[in-house]
């Protein structure tokens, strides 16, 4: 479907997990001639990252605005920096009059859903079409945020098929999680002289997420102590440290002889995946849709706060045996050594979990969440579960093959691999 014309405001978080999936989003949508407008936060301890993500965005039309955030925001400075928002995004809903506004989770989200809801009510008598407010979360269980603004928005977008805490009686749709354009374009073969690497060695990446995580890299350097001479001579390793710790690692690797590739992120992580028989990594939602569209067998360590939703996100892949999941608390170096090197030996495991992850990948999830925008904005009147028919005969237009979720929240899904799917809506009825 074409967006001609169509006017769209999204709204990021200013981490991987919560702007990449914008940015895909506002890709699709600028390809297909719509007006895209993307704000997002903007904050020091990840800002060298963001600004490499947004400018390919900028390149394809997509009007990137930076909200500046403050490193650590209290409630104080949040209440206050909301209260701004909210005026900002009246003025810019007055001016930019868009269709749809899409919020991508956290606190920033907030006031600009808000203010599109207030200029709904006063400005919808002026307009040929209400403005549609939707929600995309990205992690199997809602984000506090996202389940307040639930409730005020006309449905959400979820990645996994059976995410929780979706509140009762909203529409949602499974579109998936967006991943970054180009990930499964490079060869195996043809990454590795990008590292410096030897082909046939055994290869880790070890990934903490777009602002790293010490507590990985610590866990990693832990491990290298424990390396025999022959694996410390063998094994090469990718690891992505965030700004704080790329010094400290290297030259960890460096004093215990281990061949390593060290940087605070990567733009080329198709790259990354394609060289890695194994990856260590926190199980953000964003990393897991990575680990999916790329068939990397991983050892997860799911941060272990913000509600636990990163245990839920990695209990998803754990459960059906497609990675090894191993709470912080019992993520001892030696346990994760002996879990890489298990993963390691075994081509067997390595290839059935490689096989498995390609086959729930929803490759084109940036293309199913553009055609939510463009059905909401085709609707009449207010969006509800009996309009699921409606939008699953247009989005299937454009998708040949389906993945229904039912009232139980169980999933049909098609034998290809990886898949294609289409959509379908339903009404929000997952366990707490």
């Amino acid at each position: 479907m074409e967006s001609d014309e169509l006017r769209i405001l999204l709204v990021s978080e200013g981490s991987g997990g919560h702007l990449v999936p914008a940015l895909e989003l506002a890709r699709v949508l600028a390809s297909r001639n719509a007006q895209v407008r993307l704000w997002y936060a903007r904050r020091p301890r990840v800002q060298g990252l963001m600004e490499a993500l947004t400018a390919e965005a900028s390149a394809c039309g997509v009007e990137v605005e930076p909200i500046d955030v403050p490193g650590h925001t209290g409630l104080l400075t949040r209440v206050r920096l909301c209260s701004r928002l909210f005026g900002r995004s009246l003025a810019a809903h007055a001016a930019f009059s868009p269709d749809v506004v899409v919020g991508f989770g956290g606190w920033i989200s907030l006031p600009v859903l808000l203010a599109a809801r207030r200029y709904r009510s006063t400005a919808d008598g002026l307009r040929k079409a209400p403005i549609r407010i939707l929600l995309h979360e990205q992690n199997r269980i809602m984000g506090r945020t996202n389940r307040w603004l639930a409730h005020w928005v006309d449905a959400v977008a979820t990645s996994f098929p059976d995410t929780r805490r979706v509140p009762s009686r909203v529409p949602f749709v499974m579109t998936g999680m967006p991943v970054r354009r180009g990930l499964l374009a490079p060869e195996r073969s043809k990454s590795f002289p990008d590292f410096g690497f030897t082909p046939g060695r055994p290869t880790i990446a070890v990934l903490g997420g777009s602002q790293g995580a010490r507590t990985i890299n610590r866990l990693m350097m832990q491990v290298v102590d424990y390396l025999t001479p022959e694996e410390a001579g063998r094994w090469q390793i990718l690891h992505l440290t965030g700004a704080a710790d790329e010094e400290a690692v290297r030259k960890h690797y460096a004093l215990n002889g281990v061949r390593a590739w060290v940087a605070p992120f990567s733009l080329d992580m198709a790259s990354v995946y394609a060289a890695a028989d194994v990856v260590l990594a926190r199980a953000g939602s964003s990393t897991l849709a990575e680990i999916m569209a790329c068939g990397c067998p991983s050892v997860l360590v799911p941060y272990p706060y913000a509600h636990n939703h990163q245990r839920i996100n990695a209990e998803w892949l754990s459960r059906q045996k497609l990675a090894v999941m191993r709470p912080e608390k019992d993520a001892s170096p030696q346990r994760i050594l002996t879990d890489l090197r298990l993963l390691l030996q075994d081509r067997v495991t390595r290839e059935r979990m490689r096989s498995g992850l390609l086959k729930i990948a929803i490759l084109n999830a940036a293309e199913r969440l553009a055609q939510v925008v463009e059905a909401a904005v085709s609707a009449q009147g207010r969006i509800r579960v009996t309009d699921a028919q409606t939008w699953k005969d247009v989005i299937e237009k454009n998708d040949k093959e389906e993945s229904f979720v039912d009232d139980r929240g169980s999933v049909e899904q098609p034998a290809r691999q990886p898949r294609r799917a289409g959509i379908s809506v339903t009404a929000g009825h997952h366990a707490p």
